[in-house]
């Protein structure tokens, strides 16, 4: 499914997937109302690391508008 999202608004997804309420309910959230962003995981100690942004921008042509 392609999903396009406007300028200044961005997806947000929850970290529990079945239960977040996110912008699958919701669409596209404006930049404005972030407040912060995700830099490290603290718990469990386990599981303790930096958080980084694994995606890449999308790549759009003729085809895929």
């Amino acid at each position: 499914v392609f999903v396009q999202i406007p300028e200044g608004h961005v997806f947000l997804a929850g970290d529990n997937l079945p239960w977040s309420r996110d912008s699958r309910n919701y669409g596209p959230v404006p930049m404005g109302l972030i407040n912060g962003k995700i830099i490290a995981r603290v718990w469990p100690l386990s599981k303790m690391e930096w958080v980084t942004n694994p995606l890449k921008p999308a790549q759009l042509d003729a085809q895929n508008i």
